[in-house]
């Protein structure tokens, strides 16, 4: 009988031990189904493209950053046409990137392959895209190349398959034509956070009313991808070469 005993106080010991650590276990289990969620991350962007097809998207993104940008008129500052560079019945084979200003061989370009590149061409409603109200000037050049960085960053975003992004810009007279070139690793940093930490201005600004701080920003992320360009054709196909440029 004191064995029955003793072994009923073992096992009672045994059991309220057990008890305890399945209570604490149902008390975390509670804190942790009480416990409210996380707050989802902030949203990259206020408006994205709703299409289904990557091309859709494009366009729609083209709209709607184009629609964004005004001259003083109250004019559209471009229309942003979308391009596929291996389209067409003589496609773009490559894109040849200079390292430096003056090279000698080909050993000094960067080849791009354009099946993972789209094309923007920013056009103005004047003669050959060229913008038709106003001069050009530095501060229109600025607000051009945020156009131009604002359709790379949305496009990478939110278009699938697409690794390159050029943006050719309106001619100015007499001047060679220029683009802006991204490789979407360029824009890594400002693809993780919104956009609005990248461009703070909501509003697209007319040109020469970028705030310094926006300026600098703009500056950075689009002087050291600032080309000159030209098509040339080697060995019968299409080759698109860029040359750095000053702004």
């Amino acid at each position: 009988m004191a064995n029955s005993v003793k072994h009923g106080r073992k096992f009672g010991a045994a059991y309220f031990a057990l008890a305890a650590v399945v209570g604490a276990a149902i008390g975390t289990f509670i804190l942790l189904v009480e416990r409210p969620a996380p707050p989802p991350p902030p949203l990259w962007s206020i408006w994205k493209p709703t299409a289904s097809s990557a091309m859709e998207r494009a366009n729609e993104i083209a709209t709607f950053v184009g629609a964004q940008y005004q001259l003083k008129s109250g004019h559209q500052l471009v229309h942003v046409e979308v391009g596929n560079p291996t389209a067409g019945n003589d496609p773009i084979r490559a894109f040849a990137i200079a390292k430096k200003p003056n090279v000698t061989s080909q050993s000094d370009f960067d080849f791009v392959d354009p099946t993972s590149t789209l094309m923007f061409s920013l056009c103005g409603a004047g003669k050959k895209c060229s913008i038709k109200e106003g001069k050009p000037s530095v501060a229109r050049g600025a607000v051009l190349r945020r156009e131009a960085l604002e359709l790379a960053l949305y496009t990478f975003r939110y278009v699938d398959g697409v690794d390159a992004i050029i943006a050719f810009l309106p001619p100015k007279p007499d001047s060679p034509p220029y683009a802006v070139f991204f490789k979407r690793d360029d824009l890594d940093s400002q693809l993780d956070h919104p956009l609005v930490r990248t461009l703070p201005q909501r509003k697209a600004p007319l040109p020469g009313r970028l705030t310094p701080a926006e300026r600098k920003t703009v500056d950075d992320l689009t002087l050291t991808r600032y080309f000159r360009f030209g098509v040339q054709h080697s060995n019968g196909a299409r080759v698109v070469v860029l040359q750095p440029a000053a702004v």
